[in-house]
């Protein structure tokens, strides 16, 4: 956890304990997810800061907050598919695909194409072997 969500951790504390504002309380809460979704580097840090832009909301519905969330939504999933292409584990679901495929087990090999279509989506042989079936 960041310095800065730290702190306003402490201040939303204190916050709710005199019963603030929830629109100051909102506010905190948008900062700290801002804090948390500048300082994700992979796709499971933004799971915080998502969880915090959330609770934002529900205290109260602000377009900004909304907008950050839907911002750190979208860069989360960015970088899941980002995480998820690997050309070496294409090849290797392209090369279990062409064993199905001349073992004649067309169902199988299709579903091992389209994986290998997954983590590569450039590969544009494994495409061509899984339109063939």
């Amino acid at each position: 956890m960041t310095n800065v969500s730290k702190i306003v951790t402490k201040l939303l504390k204190g916050g709710r304990e005199l019963r603030s504002d929830y629109k100051m309380i909102a506010r905190a809460l948008t900062r700290k997810g801002t804090a948390l979704a500048k300082t994700a580097r992979c796709s499971k840090d933004y799971e915080p800061a998502i969880e915090t832009f959330q609770k934002a909301l529900t205290e109260h519905r602000n377009p900004d907050t909304l907008k950050k969330l839907n911002e750190a939504e979208k860069a989360k999933k960015d970088l899941e598919q980002q995480e998820y292409f690997d050309p070496k584990l294409a090849e290797e679901e392209r090369e279990k695909g062409n064993e199905y495929f001349k073992q004649q087990k067309y169902p199988e090999a299709v579903k091992h194409y389209t994986e290998s279509l997954r983590r590569d989506p450039r590969h544009i042989v494994t495409e061509l072997h899984a339109t063939l079936n």
